[in-house]
């Protein structure tokens, strides 16, 4: 079975406890699909558990690298069995949307109306990783 992957770089100054407290209601907001699955990591993805993703991943790495040199201090990963890499990404752009607009900690931090949103969401396609548009 095919396992479709994403990535959803973003700034957010909310500790990480908060954003993954806020997860389970932005999917539920967002209607993913049950099967979805996501793990959150915090600014140290790059030398934590995703580090393990990006070992023979050199794109990814690169990617990974740039997003944290621009500021954003969280990653979200996201399989999908059964999905395409773009279905799984579409998913998770909604579940990083949501995040952004509906947290119940409106001006808190997480994504409130105080703070700026920074952030994309990434697929492999013909070995390449692409953005949402």
């Amino acid at each position: 079975m095919k396992i479709g992957k994403a990535y959803g770089f973003f700034r957010c100054s909310a500790p990480i406890v908060a954003i993954g407290a806020e997860l389970l209601d932005a999917q539920n907001a967002a209607q993913t699909p049950v099967p979805l699955e996501m793990r959150l990591s915090d600014s140290g993805y790059l030398s934590t558990g995703f580090s393990a993703i990006l070992r023979g991943d050199h794109k990814l790495r690169a990617l990974a690298r740039e997003a944290q040199e621009n500021g954003r201090n969280y990653v979200l990963e996201a399989n999908y069995p059964g999905a395409t890499h773009e279905q799984t990404a579409v998913e998770l752009g909604h579940v990083v949307n949501m995040l952004h607009t509906e947290s119940r900690y409106e001006g808190s931090g997480l994504h409130g109306s105080m703070e700026p949103f920074y952030g994309e969401v990434f697929y492999e396609s013909g070995g390449e990783y692409v953005s949402l548009p």
